[in-house]
């Protein structure tokens, strides 16, 4: 149903490499959903890094590309932490 909460969830293991794939998916799954929010559960980013950063910025861009907005869900305390560091948790929360 088009303008609804849509759920997602993001995988720690997503590299750089995989980036390009998961950007993918994603803009596929906004345009079959096309949903206002897309609530991100980020439950199993245990020990994030740049990468993870990188990923979940991109995500959140091709979300509002696609006029929806990425909110994140079960933010673990490292994540936070980073979330925070980087100015990203305003932006992503």
């Amino acid at each position: 149903m088009p303008g609804a909460k849509a759920q997602w969830r993001f995988d720690e293991d997503v590299g750089v490499d995989d980036l390009a794939a998961l950007l993918d998916e994603f803009t596929e799954f906004l345009i079959e959903h096309r949903p206002e929010v897309v609530v991100c559960d980020v439950r199993t980013v245990e020990r994030p890094s740049k990468s993870t950063l990188d990923a979940l910025a991109k995500l959140s861009l091709t979300a509002k590309r696609h006029g929806a907005q990425l909110i994140l869900s079960g933010i673990g305390p490292r994540l936070l932490m980073l979330l925070r560091v980087t100015g990203m948790e305003a932006v992503l929360t």
